[in-house]
């Protein structure tokens, strides 16, 4: 997504809630940053941890 405040492009922010289920988190989270609907056929591919100071 392009980001207009910092003029770049990045994935989508968020985390899981708790209990929450990977795939459920993945499509609310983007159903909630990117304005995606009807996801479907969806499989995790990679998960990162961010580190900030």
């Amino acid at each position: 997504m392009y980001t207009e405040r910092y003029e770049d492009f990045s994935l989508p922010g968020g985390s899981l809630d708790l209990g929450e289920d990977k795939i459920e988190g993945m499509i609310r989270e983007l159903t909630e940053e990117a304005a995606a609907r009807d996801i479907r056929n969806i499989q995790p591919f990679s998960i990162y941890d961010e580190y900030r100071p």
